[in-house]
């Protein structure tokens, strides 16, 4: 339908939070008020509200998109990325080759998936600097999986369900995220925000590395 926005207003609530979170603690890492923070996104079908909401909270940040979607890609340049490339993050050395980061914003429209986990712990890992963060957005509302109830069965064993439920996170969720990152990384968790997408419920997870 032309016109039709896939951005909601309680997805621009919940960015707008996570960028202000990430803001301010980049700002406590760096004793600064602004600096050139690197900043990897995903383009996606719509990046330039993402792209303004990064350029008005963090103005002298340095911005690259990618995306798989050259069309994606080309409005990321369109609405005045620093940097764009069509690539895919699948492939870990392409990642890589992009260099680090401040922040990582993977914005993902599907489950949590294998592939979703490599490239969110390869992100997380390499792509991220020290004290830096990790934004990532996944929708959790189709595939309840036994594999999921398996995972954080699991964990409930060990160490991990009680540092999530610390935060209150519904068991489902938190299943999900167990997923997709590893122990070491849940221990950065800084914010977990549920809400409404244009077609599902989604989930944005922020991590401090």
């Amino acid at each position: 339908m032309s016109g039709f926005s896939k951005i909601t207003d309680q997805k621009r609530l919940v960015r707008g939070e996570h960028l202000l979170l990430a803001r301010s603690i980049l700002r406590a890492r760096d004793n600064v008020h602004h600096r050139q923070w690197r900043v990897l996104m995903l383009a996606g079908v719509e990046p330039r509200e993402e792209i303004n909401a990064i350029r008005e909270l963090m103005p002298k940040s340095s911005i690259v998109a990618v995306d798989i979607d050259r069309q994606a890609v080309e409005k990321a340049v369109a609405a005045g990325a620093d940097e764009a490339n069509c690539l895919d993050l699948s492939c870990p050395e392409k990642l890589l080759a992009l260099g680090a980061f401040d922040v990582v914003d993977l914005d993902f429209c599907g489950s949590p998936s294998t592939e979703m986990r490599r490239i969110a712990r390869i992100a997380h890992k390499q792509s991220v600097v020290h004290g830096g963060v990790l934004m990532l957005t996944f929708s959790y509302g189709r595939d309840v999986v036994e594999a999921i109830h398996e995972e954080i069965e699991e964990e409930d064993k060990r160490h991990l369900s009680a540092y999530l439920l610390r935060y209150e996170i519904p068991k489902l969720i938190a299943g999900r995220i167990v997923r997709v990152f590893s122990g070491w990384q849940i221990r950065g968790l800084r914010s977990v925000m549920l809400y409404k997408g244009a077609a599902m419920p989604m989930c944005a997870v922020l991590l401090r590395k």
